[in-house]
């Protein structure tokens, strides 16, 4: 909250309504969101995935005792 978006507790239109009316925009930078969103970018995404699966792989060839 106040850094790259708000919570709301209560799955209700109220509470929706409660924090949308509180929301000031200027408590927020930018360059925080974009940095925040950038970590869910696709490229992102798919490069931690294939690290995942090239760990996954190779902790599956390794041989057992």
């Amino acid at each position: 909250p106040g850094q790259t978006g708000e919570l709301f507790h209560e799955l209700t239109v109220e509470s929706l309504m409660r924090v949308m009316r509180d929301f000031d925009a200027s408590r927020y930078s930018t360059g925080v969101i974009r940095q925040h969103a950038e970590r869910f970018d696709t490229t992102v995404f798919e490069r931690e995935l294939n690290a995942y699966i090239d760990q996954a792989v190779k902790i599956k060839r390794k041989p057992h005792p």
